[in-house]
């Protein structure tokens, strides 16, 4: 927030649909550096430079949602409380007790990749997704939330304008691809994936390990649908 730095501009929407404009070795995925480097991750991704405006390029970069969690550690102001806050006021309120979230050398969460969980966890995550964060009568997630992450940002990949899949915040948008309607999931390493298609309040689960990225989420989950009708 230093008078003219032009990082003061970067919201927390663009960190969500990242689209900091902070550098990123020429636009692509720096997750080595982010994790190798033997700095904390949330300093490896902030103390960089902008090459574009906030907003206007997309760049997948986990460095944005590090910096995204961060800003949560510092609105909660309470490390005390840090470690089992998203276990107590998300994870375990809807029955995800077999998700593992990992940590940097000085407590920061790594929601950008390391984070280990299991089909029926996955599950339960996209219905909650399905209910707009509502569980159990409880509100989880803001209202309105569902629709925030789903809706494509403005800056898009390029393979988006090819017919690839969109993003949102923190989700990619499969709509119309393989025929699916409105349909969104987080994009776990080496083919995870927790579909969500509410007009077919249907959540497909897939589990692989696949380091090629040859899997067609959007064709597997649209057979799934196809076979429920």
């Amino acid at each position: 927030r230093t008078t003219g730095d032009p990082r003061a501009e970067i919201t927390l929407n663009n960190l969500l649909q990242i689209g900091s404009g902070l550098y990123t070795e020429g636009g692509r995925n720096p997750q080595i550096e982010l994790y190798g480097s033997g700095a904390p991750p949330s300093e490896v991704s902030v103390y960089t430079v902008v090459d574009s405006r906030p907003g206007d390029r997309y760049v997948y970069a986990g460095s944005d949602t590090i910096m995204a969690t961060k800003a949560v550690r510092e609105a909660i102001n309470d490390d005390a409380n840090w470690y089992s806050f998203p276990h107590q006021e998300f994870l375990w309120k809807i029955g995800m007790t077999r998700t593992t979230l990992e940590t940097d050398w000085k407590g920061d969460f790594l929601i950008s990749g390391q984070c280990w969980s299991t089909a029926r966890d996955f599950g339960r995550f996209g219905m909650l997704y399905l209910a707009d964060g509502v569980w159990n009568g409880e509100r989880i997630l803001p209202e309105g939330w569902s629709d925030y992450v789903s809706t494509l940002a403005p800056a898009q990949p390029a393979s988006y304008y090819d017919g690839g899949r969109g993003y949102g915040a923190q989700f990619w948008i499969l709509d119309g691809m393989e025929g699916l309607p409105k349909a969104y999931t987080p994009l776990g390493a080496a083919g995870q994936y927790g579909v969500i298609i509410p007009s077919a309040n249907l959540v497909v689960v897939r589990r692989g390990f696949d380091f090629n990225g040859g899997f067609n989420v959007a064709k597997f989950s649209a057979d799934v649908m196809n076979s429920l009708k």
